[in-house]
């Protein structure tokens, strides 16, 4: 096998083995980051506002200052209920614990809010998994109070780097399924267990939010509640209720379970693609940089990888924002990365080997002349434009006595021999 057979098959199973590592780490999800983050780009791409349907009661710092003590009284929970139900909410859910009995008067004051509500509250239910512990320990409002009102998840999923992109349909607590807020609030129902991602593009900001305060004051307009679903939660700093989600940082578990809502509500519950296209695209580039790495230039790899990746990015944009699907694309830009490196590899080792066989070729060429000029039976003598005595021939060595090479023109030859 020549040298040259053999770096080529060298280049061709780099190449190979790069493009397995590519669909290793796709396959594996160890790209997931940087499709996590792609992603994220794409909800700022295409942000969207909230259908106004929903409403934020925010527990704010006011609210904590105005009543002076947490946990409220349950009579202060009952008078939110009282309010919003006055104004004409359509639902309402409190993203609040009340599974540990509080003093039975106050109990018995918001276990009658809630009958007067008419089976249109819904209390939070959690399941919580201990530190150490594999089971889950869970807590569901008092008996007293689901007489009157459903119990509704507010649990979120959290991913390995704490950040929240799924919302379960319900979970099992308790041995019994209780679905989530989201759910109960828009009538889409799924098995329960199974779960869809937040629509991030939808701006949370765009959702009302009323104050605790004001509400218990007196001060909200009817028409900012009315045929509303209304979700009553905590975002004093105070209560530490707040989850990471992407493009927003730390937002109020409340406002997530509004987020979720908004997804449902606006059809924009997303979930995966197949892998399989994305797989075979990652292939595809694969044997591209195996089989034309060599025919390719650089500029031109450069420019096909652009496209590449450009036409990847711009489908996966327009499943997301239009057809509600996750296309993960890192694999595709990674491919297209290693195809560029691989013909970038391949100039380099091209030209490399044209500087070997130019390298090559001089040096037989100037030993062709050495031999050519030694053995001249005429007085050769070759100089360089400084004076530099470069090469001569056996007889001019003779006749002048002594070796030239090295020498210098003048002072060696006779002088009308050592003029330019």
């Amino acid at each position: 096998m020549t040298r040259q057979m053999l770096m080529r098959l060298v280049g061709h199973l780099l190449v190979a083995a790069a493009c397995a590592g590519v669909l290793l780490l796709t396959w594996a999800g160890l790209l997931r980051p940087l499709d996590n983050s792609l992603r994220d780009l794409r909800f700022a791409a295409t942000p969207r506002g909230a259908t106004g349907s929903v409403v934020f009661v925010d527990i704010d710092s006011q609210s904590l200052s105005s009543v002076g003590v947490w946990p409220w009284p349950r009579h202060i929970h009952a008078d939110l209920l009282d309010a919003v139900m006055a104004l004409g909410a359509n639902d309402v859910a409190f993203d609040v614990d009340f599974s540990v009995a509080s003093s039975p008067a106050e109990d018995a004051a918001f276990a009658s809010a809630l009958e007067r509500a008419g089976g249109y509250a819904h209390l939070a239910a959690f399941r919580q998994q201990k530190v150490g512990e594999r089971a889950a320990d869970f807590n569901l409002p008092l008996a007293q109070f689901r007489a009157f009102a459903n119990p509704v998840t507010v649990n979120v999923s959290l991913d390995p780097d704490g950040v929240v992109r799924a919302y379960p349909f319900g979970l099992t607590i308790g041995g019994q399924n209780v679905p989530s807020v989201a759910s109960v609030f828009t009538g889409v129902s799924a098995p329960t267990g199974t779960a869809f991602s937040i629509d991030y593009s939808i701006d949370p900001h765009s959702i009302d939010r009323i104050s605790a305060a004001d509400l218990l004051a007196g001060k909200v307009a009817p028409e900012r509640v009315a045929g509303k679903n209304v979700i009553i939660g905590a975002s004093a700093v105070e209560l530490r209720d707040y989850f990471v989600v992407p493009r927003f940082g730390a937002i109020p578990g409340a406002l997530l379970q509004a987020l979720a809502t908004e997804t449902l509500k606006q059809n924009r519950s997303l979930q995966p693609t197949d892998p399989g296209p994305a797989l075979a695209a990652i292939l595809l580039i694969g044997a591209l940089a195996v089989l034309g790495r060599r025919r390719l230039t650089v500029p031109i790899a450069l420019a096909g990888a652009l496209l590449l990746s450009a036409t990847a990015e711009g489908l996966a944009l327009w499943l997301q924002g239009n057809m509600g699907l996750l296309l993960d694309t890192a694999g595709i830009h990674l491919a297209t990365f290693a195809l560029v490196l691989a013909v970038f590899a391949s100039e380099l080792v091209r030209r490399g080997e044209q500087r070997r066989k130019a390298t090559l070729e001089r040096d037989a060429v100037r030993r062709i002349l050495d031999r050519v000029i030694t053995d001249n039976f005429d007085g050769v003598v070759i100089a360089d434009s400084e004076g530099g005595i470069l090469a001569a021939s056996q007889f001019a060595e003779q006749l002048l006595g002594r070796r030239l090479q090295g020498e210098r023109v003048a002072g060696t030859l006779p002088g009308r021999f050592a003029k330019p």
